[in-house]
Parts: C-alpha cells; sequence; structure tokens
C-alpha cells in the first residue's frame, strides 16, 4: 500500500501543477495532459470502491 500512496501523493501534485498551468492558460505539454487522464482515472477507481 505504501507504494500507492507514494505514486496517488505524487499523482495529486503533479494534477495541482497542471491545474494551475490551466488556470493561467499556459499550454499543455503532452505529458501534462497524461497526468489528467490518470487522475481521471484514478477518481474514477475511488468511486468504483465506494459503491461496490
Amino acid at each position: 500500500m505504501l507504494e500507492n500512496d507514494i505514486f496517488e501523493q505524487w499523482l495529486h501534485d503533479e494534477a495541482k501543477r497542471v491545474l494551475a498551468k490551466l488556470k493561467d492558460n499556459q499550454l499543455l505539454t503532452q505529458d501534462d495532459k497524461l497526468i489528467i487522464v490518470l487522475k481521471g482515472q484514478i477518481n474514477h477507481f475511488h468511486h468504483l470502491d465506494v459503491e461496490l
């Protein structure tokens, strides 16, 4: 579980960074877009865990 916690914290920090870029109307890199996709997937998985 520790690895999951480390990954999720990293992803959370990266998602905050990308959202700040969006708010500043900066262009997103391919990596930035992948961060948003990963964050969406993690959120989706958490909702599935709660529903099941």
